[in-house]
Order: C-alpha cells, then sequence, then structure tokens
C-alpha cells in the first residue's frame, strides 16, 4: 500500500500553442509529497526527464503514466502526505 492509495489528486495541464511539439505546463492542485513536485505544486523537469526530454509522439497520457510510476516507487513510498484536500495556493 502506498500513501497516494485511496486519495483523488486534481492536476492542472497547460497546454500552448507549440502542443504537441512542446511539453504541457503541469502541476498538481492537490497537495502532494512527491519527488519531482515543487513547493507550488509544478512538476520538475530535472526530475520528470519526459518533460525536457519531449516528443512530439508523447501525450498527456505519457506523462500521467510517469507520475503514476513515481507514486509507485520505492523512494516516494514512506513520503508523509500533507492532509487529504487541501491544495496549493
Amino acid at each position: 500500500r502506498c500513501p497516494y492509495e485511496g486519495r483523488i489528486y486534481s492536476l492542472k495541464l497547460e497546454c500552448g500553442k507549440q502542443y504537441p511539439d512542446q511539453p504541457p505546463k503541469v502541476s498538481f492542485v492537490t497537495k502532494i509529497n512527491l519527488s519531482g513536485v515543487t513547493a507550488a505544486g509544478e512538476l520538475d523537469s530535472r526530475v520528470f526527464k519526459i518533460l525536457t526530454n519531449w516528443k512530439r509522439e508523447y501525450s498527456i497520457k505519457t506523462i500521467l503514466t510517469e507520475i503514476k510510476r513515481s507514486m509507485t516507487s520505492k523512494e516516494n513510498s514512506k513520503l508523509p502526505q500533507p492532509p487529504d484536500g487541501t491544495t496549493y495556493v
């Protein structure tokens, strides 16, 4: 069981005019303690390399799959989480 199980997370995805040639901007609305998510809730491209190495063939599903993979990684499996339902300002 991971600390994210049973919780609902809201994300904000902004696809600019250059999408799908450029990656969307992705941030969590719901607070989360996860490696690669900044204090403002944004995905850090230094950790989520898919954003740095973006290819036109990638999709939003590709990003969501990477987030899910990170949530189930051993390094994130024991991180304490903010109270359920809290959001970034």
